[in-house]
C-alpha cells in the first residue's frame, strides 16, 4: 500500500511539474542545494523504498535457520513499515516543493525522525535475541539477558528522544528551524551511545552475581 501510494502520488504530479529541475535534497537550513529532473525527482524515493522492501523481505529469507528472526517478527515487520511510511513522507514533501507548495523541511524531518524513534524505541523492549536486528553489542550478543534488559532500557530512552524531537520540531520559534539538525544528532546518538555503554555496565553486573 505504501509502495503504492508513492507510485500514484509521483504519476499525478510528474505531469504537472513541467521540465524544470526540482528541489530534491536540502542544506541544514532548509534552503535547497541539489536539484533533480523532474523525472528522476519522482522515481528516487519510490525506487529507494522498493529495494529496501526487497532486501528487508528477502533478508529472512536468505538467513540460516538458527537466526532466531522469527521471534522477534511483528517488531521487525513494524520497523520495516515505518522506515517505508518515513520515506513516503519525504516524497510527498519533495513533490509538494516541486509543485510550489510551501513545506517547511526541517520541521518535516525532526518531525518525521522523532515519530520513527519513538514507534521504534516502543518496539525495543519487545525485540528478542536474535542475529539480525537490534542493539547489537559484543555484551548483549554473549549474554541473552544483557540483550532483553538492554532493549528494554533502550527503547525507552529512544522513545523519550523521539517525542522531544517532535516536541521541539512542533514548537521551535520561526527563524531558527536550521538549528535542528542538532535535534537530529542529538536523538541518534544519545539513544545509541547509552544502550552501548548500559550493555556493558548490565554485563558487568551479571558477572558479578547482580540480579
Amino acid at each position: 500500500i505504501l509502495l503504492g501510494l508513492m507510485a500514484a502520488a509521483s504519476a499525478w504530479a510528474l505531469p504537472q511539474l513541467g521540465s524544470h529541475p526540482i528541489p530534491v535534497h536540502f542544506g541544514i537550513d532548509g534552503r535547497p542545494n541539489g536539484y533533480a529532473p523532474p523525472l528522476q525527482a519522482v522515481l528516487v524515493m519510490p525506487i529507494t523504498a522498493a529495494v529496501l522492501t526487497v532486501v528487508l523481505g528477502g533478508l529472512p529469507l536468505i538467513m540460516p535457520n538458527n537466526s532466531r528472526l522469527e521471534r522477534s517478527w511483528g517488531p521487525y515487520v513494524t520497523v520495516w513499515l515505518g522506515v517505508l511510511a518515513f520515506l513516503l513522507a519525504t516524497h510527498l514533501a519533495i513533490l509538494s516543493i516541486g509543485l510550489g507548495w510551501a513545506v517547511n523541511i526541517p520541521r518535516l524531518m525532526v518531525v518525521g525522525i522523532g515519530v520513527l524513534l519513538a514507534v521504534i524505541g516502543n518496539l525495543l523492549g519487545k525485540v528478542r535475541y536474535n542475529y539480525v536486528f537490534g542493539v547489537r553489542t559484543p555484551w548483549t550478543l554473549a549474554d541473552e539477558r544483557v540483550w532483553d534488559r538492554t532493549h528494554r532500557f533502550a527503547g525507552r530512552v529512544m522513545m523519550i528522544s523521539g517525542l522531544a524531537a517532535v516536541f521541539l520540531g512542533l514548537t521551535v520559534p520561526v527563524g531558527f528551524e536550521e538549528r535542528l539538525h542538532l535535534v537530529v544528532l542529538v536523538v541518534a546518538l544519545v539513544p545509541a551511545l547509552a544502550s552501548v555503554v548500559y550493555s556493558f555496565v548490565e554485563s558487568r553486573r551479571i558477572e558479578h552475581g547482580a540480579t
